[in-house]
């Protein structure tokens, strides 16, 4: 978000960035891996679906698509 090409490139202080990708699967069964730290929130749908635990309690921060987890 702060590396946006907005705001004189000081980027997004606050509030939500949607980043998108169409992928043309090569088979049936096809894995998402998403490498890195997430610093913030992940909200992960495929085919409409949601992937990612929706945030009901604070112990789901401690899982993926929330803060610093892997």
């Amino acid at each position: 978000m702060e590396f946006l090409n907005i705001n004189n490139n000081s980027g997004q202080s606050y509030g939500y960035v949607a980043y998108r990708t169409h992928v043309k699967p090569a088979g049936s069964k096809i894995k998402l891996v998403i490498k890195g730290t997430l610093k913030g929130v992940a909200m992960v749908v495929v085919d409409g679906k949601r992937q990612t635990k929706p945030l009901t309690k604070m112990d789901d921060v401690k899982g993926f698509g929330y803060w610093i987890a892997k």
